[in-house]
């Protein structure tokens, strides 16, 4: 009977040191999670070789970063969580109905405040945000580029029938900017209404369990730039490329169920383009591919105009559609600001285009760019 007591206590205390055994000391960050792991903490300042006075609280966040098999409980209590309690989500995703989910990261663009219209700015924001495109619409036709101004509506503008509550009614903090550059002729293009209008004859446009719209989304959006491309550069001859379209709904696969810790949760619609004829490779070829760190692509058609895109990741599928417009197209993962004038007028190119998700518009009125 003493024997198996000690058993006991022995499993028992092993369990309970099995976390701090198992800590994770090597990785940086968290695949699904999506984020940096808190670093190992300091007992002095690196820089000021002083003693570090937050030592237990950084202790503390490393500790909960990095105790063992974290990944996998968290996964647990997610799964627990949805199926036997009928409960889910956290402060960086929600469940929306049909098994659509929302990504709602409040320190990343606070998409649940734009669902419910409570992030409206004030006037003076608006014209700063407008004063913002229009002076660098008016440095690139100084300098003889074209300049176009996309915004990516965010998928629940989209889809808002989806979302778990109802929306409120009235204008969105997107509306107001664009009322405002409608009526002083600031030129943009924001895709919402378009793909409204698009999203019941068929595929979906965004990804269900993701953060992102699918390919097709894009190329809708992708005709309504070359519309604009062909109008403000009537002298050029952009191809005019017919695809094969391909759609498959596989299970999982979004950006947002990893985050819920549900990794194989729900469907995702994936939709691929083909070219007809001619293949991709045979338009364009990667000179560099390292997606946040640059794309770099040049086309066999060195009569096509070169272009500079400043972007994030809601490209990614465009860059396809977009490289075979383009002799050299350089993409770069960034805001369009002050810093980018002298990499520009070094490199020439003929066409700026400037894309931003709409979660980041808030920080436009506020971006360096001088006259």
């Amino acid at each position: 009977m003493q024997t198996i007591r000690y058993v006991f206590i022995t499993i028992f205390l092993a369990l309970l040191l099995m976390p701090f055994i198992c800590l994770d000391t090597k990785s940086s960050a968290s695949k699904m999670e999506k984020r940096e792991l808190f670093p190992s903490p300091k007992l002095f300042d690196e820089k000021t070789k002083n003693f570090n006075s937050d030592i237990c609280m950084h202790i503390n966040f490393y500790l909960n970063d990095r105790f063992g098999f974290r990944e996998g409980l968290i996964q647990l209590n997610a799964y627990l969580r949805y199926n036997l309690l009928n409960k889910a989500g956290n402060d960086q995703a929600i469940f929306g109905k049909n098994e659509w989910l929302f990504y709602i990261r409040k320190i990343d663009g606070d998409n649940l405040s734009d669902f419910l219209k409570s992030n409206l700015v004030d006037n003076e924001t608006v014209i700063k945000f407008a004063n913002q495109i229009k002076n660098r619409a008016e440095w690139c036709k100084k300098n003889g580029i074209t300049f176009l101004f996309l915004i990516v509506p965010n998928k629940h503008n989209v889809y808002p029938e989806y979302y778990p509550i109802e929306r409120p009614s009235g204008i969105t903090r997107t509306d107001q900017f664009s009322i405002y550059l409608d009526k002083h002729n600031i030129e943009y293009l924001f895709p919402r209404d378009l793909l409204i209008s698009k999203k019941n004859k068929g595929t979906v446009l965004y990804e269900e369990t993701g953060s992102h719209w699918n390919a097709l989304g894009a190329y809708h959006a992708f005709n309504l730039l070359l519309a604009d491309l062909r109008k403000k550069m009537p002298e050029t001859t952009f191809p005019d490329v017919e695809y094969e379209i391909h759609a498959e709904t596989v299970s999982g696969g979004g950006d947002i169920a990893p985050i819920l810790g549900l990794e194989s949760f729900g469907r995702k619609t994936f939709v691929q383009f083909t070219p007809k004829g001619k293949s991709w490779t045979d338009r364009f070829a990667y000179v560099k591919n390292e997606g946040p760190r640059g794309v770099l692509t040049k086309n066999s058609d060195h009569s096509l105009p070169a272009a500079i895109i400043f972007r994030d990741s809601f490209f990614d599928v465009l860059v396809p559609f977009t490289s075979a417009l383009f002799s050299r197209a350089d993409y770069r993962w960034k805001m369009f600001d002050e810093t980018d004038k002298q990499y520009i007028l070094a490199n020439k190119p003929d066409v700026i285009i400037w894309e931003i998700c709409e979660r980041y518009t808030h920080l436009i009125p506020n971006s360096e760019w001088n006259k």
